[in-house]
């Protein structure tokens, strides 16, 4: 399962916009990917981060 994801993540299109909202987050861009693919958020930036895709519209 692990291995699906991390193969999704680096053949990704999104991957670009994954690494800009972790910059903008001080986050790695593999936490936004799996933000953005169900992973449970935990905290307050975690939650800034799901709005953010939220907002860009990359989740729904």
């Amino acid at each position: 399962m692990i291995v699906s994801l991390f193969f999704n993540f680096v053949f990704s299109k999104e991957k670009e916009v994954y690494q800009q909202i972790a910059e903008k987050y001080r986050t790695s861009a593999w936490n936004v990917f799996m933000i953005a693919n169900g992973k449970t958020i935990r905290s307050m930036k975690e939650g800034c981060i799901y709005r953010e895709l939220y907002r860009r519209r990359y989740i729904s």
